[in-house]
């Protein structure tokens, strides 16, 4: 996963780790922002750098395209927290030993070992994508 971008004023998403908004596109905590567009700008970070072609990424896609992806969640019991909180989170496939982002193929495609250090540091929640 890359180092944290800046946000200030421009919507920005993070790669393959950020916020519920941005994620998932889902609001938390009641906030009026424009979670789908945020959910578009996540998903199509990922499409820029061409990562879709990892068969990992590509079954998250598959899964953050989903249309109704609350109804999938709301069956771990971390999703309220998460959602009342805001955390950031990132996504670990089922039978993986390490999230997508530390993927061998989705390292070498950012080619910057230490963003991915610094991005674990952020990444404070983790959700399965089945």
């Amino acid at each position: 996963m890359p180092q944290s971008v800046k946000r200030t004023r421009n919507p920005a998403a993070q790669l393959l780790w950020d916020n519920p908004e941005y994620a998932l596109g889902v609001l938390h905590d009641g906030r009026d922002v424009d979670a789908a567009e945020k959910h578009r700008l996540f998903i199509e970070r990922v499409g820029n750098l061409l990562l879709d072609a990892i068969p990992d990424i590509a079954a998250l896609l598959v899964f953050l395209q989903h249309p109704d992806k609350r109804s999938l969640l709301e069956q771990f019991p971390e999703w309220e927290e998460m959602l009342k909180e805001g955390r950031s989170l990132s996504f670990k496939l089922t039978g993986a030993s390490e999230p997508v982002f530390r993927h061998p193929d989705v390292v070498a495609a950012i080619d910057s070992p230490d963003e991915v250090e610094t991005a674990l540091f952020w990444a404070l929640g983790c959700f399965r994508a089945r």
